[in-house]
């Protein structure tokens, strides 16, 4: 298995491909070519009838004093479709006397989804599962995610989960955490041969701070309780000789997002660099996860946009179950 040092150099080697595209500084987007249309004395938002006018202000690249672009208009205004609260987004440019000001205007969407969930595992239609779960998307209208669903049938399992992005507007600190147990049947012919058909019982809590340095970048770790324990035993299966292994876990992570839109995006880069240790010494298992996902979209003509993309996950530890 890849060791932390090599994962590391290839984390290093990345970083050149995407040029100087991590400094916020370079990749504002207002660009060179840009004619500058004026200075906004103000930014004045309308239409958010639930949602606090922070959400949308503190996703705008332009403040009060800023240089106002066609290009910025476009970027900021993609940019706050993308929080997924609004069916649409308008931003206008104009004065008053001698005030000049950013006109925003959004429409919000429904915020309480109700998700279906029926399908087979695998593909197999003699394993059904079915369900259903409710999403509030802008919880006290802070853009608070609130989530939980229950699945019945083939491998059963039940998930809560809560998100703030600004849980402390003053200090730019996030909040998370979540709950979910299920069981999951064994998938290997291999085994179920040996001792028949066993499932796996998960559990899992943790909890998470991050903080947003910038408009583009963001930090946090990730604290964390996990629980697998197997209905019959052989080794291998855990960890663990009891067949249950109970453990921490901890993860930090890095992301710098300057995309214009998250979905379909035309402009922008997206690093994301987490590293996640499993075991803090206090359970047999003990190994850790490092991903990497970079992405770089360059506008080259109308409508079109050149993308790329670097994704790893690799893995190093003593005993990896």
């Amino acid at each position: 298995m890849p060791s932390h040092r090599a994962s590391l150099a290839l984390i290093a080697a990345l970083l050149p491909v995407l040029g100087t595209s991590l400094l916020p500084a370079q990749d504002q987007p207002i660009r060179a070519e840009s004619i500058v249309l004026g200075i906004a004395d103000t930014v004045i938002v309308a239409g958010n009838e639930k949602t606090k006018t922070y959400v949308i202000l503190d996703e705008m690249s332009m403040k009060a004093g800023s240089r106002v672009t066609a290009d910025a208009i476009e970027y900021d205004r993609n940019r706050i479709y993308s929080l997924g609260l609004f069916t649409s987004v308008e931003i206008l440019y104009d004065s008053l006397g001698t005030t000049r000001f950013l006109y925003v205007e959004v429409k919000e969407r429904w915020y309480i989804i109700p998700v279906p969930i029926l399908g087979f595992r695998d593909g197999d239609p003699h394993k059904p599962y079915y369900g259903g779960g409710l999403l509030h998307t802008n919880f006290r209208g802070r853009n608070q995610k609130l989530y939980g669903s229950v699945i019945f049938g083939f491998d059963p399992a039940l998930s809560l989960s809560f998100v703030d992005p600004m849980f402390d507007r003053e200090h730019n600190l996030s909040f998370g955490t979540s709950l979910s147990m299920g069981t999951v049947r064994n998938r290997s012919l291999i085994e179920s041969a040996l001792t028949g058909d066993f499932d796996e019982r998960h559990f899992d809590v943790n909890i998470a701070v991050g903080e947003r340095f910038t408009l583009f970048e963001t930090a946090g770790i990730n604290f964390g309780v996990h629980n697998v324990r197997v209905s019959s035993y052989r080794p291998g299966r855990t960890a663990s000789a009891d067949g249950q292994d109970l453990y921490l876990y901890c993860a930090a992570a890095y992301t710098f997002d300057s995309r214009d839109l998250r979905e379909y995006a035309m402009r922008g880069t997206m690093v994301s660099l987490s590293v996640t240790k499993n075991g803090l010494g206090e359970a047999d298992v003990d190994f850790s996860r490092i991903d990497v996902d970079a992405r770089r979209y360059t506008p080259f003509a109308e409508d079109l946009s050149l993308a790329a993309r670097i994704h790893g996950s690799m893995v190093s530890g003593t005993v990896v179950p």
